[in-house]
């Protein structure tokens, strides 16, 4: 072997130990910064697997705009996915893993204003934990790859819309639904009931009416029967639901920013219908009272004419 072919096997040698030594950098369990581009296999919009837990069929497509926009935009993949993910694909358990929501945000993490421990507790209770895949986590519902916070809304409207987004992905119309949740009942469908069922969808949340009335436990979804059922719940002056679902300041709060809020609730949100109102009362009663008035008025005025002819006639004979 001459002198240009020993160079030549040794620097491909060299190469090759290169290379195997950033495969196994980028393929390390450890979560370091140095993994492959999840995006090249993630970003294809249809991509599914089925889960080898619960068999539930469930997409894995990650669209990256969607990513960026959503609350979770400023964090790399490997601080949540660290570990199991060295081979590709992810076959097996690791597919699927149960994201630890609670490891950020419980009371005692960086992020407790969420408080996921006693929010998984109402989960415990509610109907979502006696579904057909066992249980649901934090991640069933809230896709940790696009969700957008609700309170970060800008109006009224797109509050109830981004939060009725979620329970629509399950029990929505089937073309828009995640993979695996086809058998539920279309709750377009099952809310046809109601005199005007668009505009409930698009002014009120789901949760107001399908979890407790007291506001503060809105993980806790009820069964069906269990739901809230009378429309004078809402439809009053002074609802109490209302109240617990918008936020609505108290009374005593006088600025411009507070009232506001309440205006935009009153205008945007709240179903405006049969519910009483002490002013919209009395100006209806005025109505009626000037319209009586104006039609005994032209009565009397038509007798009178009437009268003053006959006296008339009676005169000319």
């Amino acid at each position: 072997m001459n002198m240009l072919s020993m160079l030549q096997v040794l620097l491909i040698v060299l190469l090759s130990t290169h290379v195997d030594n950033l495969w196994a950098q980028n393929r390390d369990d450890t979560g370091a910064e140095e993994v492959a581009d999840c995006q090249g296999c993630h970003s294809v919009p249809d991509l599914t697997s089925t889960d080898p837990i619960s068999g539930v069929e469930k997409s894995i497509g990650i669209a990256q705009e969607a990513y960026d926009r959503s609350a979770h935009g400023g964090v790399d993949c490997v601080q949540c996915h660290n570990y199991g993910y060295a081979k590709l694909p992810h076959h097996g358990p690791v597919s699927f893993p149960r994201f630890l929501c609670v490891d950020c945000h419980r009371k005692e993490a960086p992020l407790p204003r969420l408080e996921l421990d006693r929010r998984e507790k109402e989960i415990r209770k509610s109907a979502h934990d006696q579904g057909k895949v066992g249980r649901l986590d934090c991640h069933d519902c809230h896709d940790p790859h696009r969700f957008q916070l609700v309170r970060k809304s800008k109006t009224a409207l797109e509050r109830v819309d981004v939060s009725n987004h979620i329970c629509l992905t399950c029990h929505g119309r089937l073309d828009q639904r995640l993979p695996g949740y086809d058998d539920l009942p279309d709750s377009h469908t099952t809310h046809g009931r109601f005199p005007d069922a668009m505009a409930h969808f698009r002014k009120l949340k789901c949760v107001i009416c399908h979890t407790p009335l007291d506001g503060n436990t809105r993980h806790n979804v009820l069964l069906v029967n269990e739901a809230l059922f009378d429309c004078k719940a809402c439809h009053t002056q002074d609802s109490a639901v209302l109240k617990a679902n918008y936020w609505i300041p108290s009374d005593e709060t006088h600025d411009i920013a507070n009232e506001n809020a309440r205006q935009s609730v009153r205008e945007n949100v709240y179903v405006i219908g049969s519910r009483r109102t002490i002013v919209l009362d009395a100006l209806s009663f005025l109505g009626l009272f000037i319209l009586f008035l104006v039609i005994g008025a032209h009565s009397c005025a038509r007798y009178w004419v009437y009268r003053n002819k006959i006296l008339e006639n009676s005169d000319e004979r």
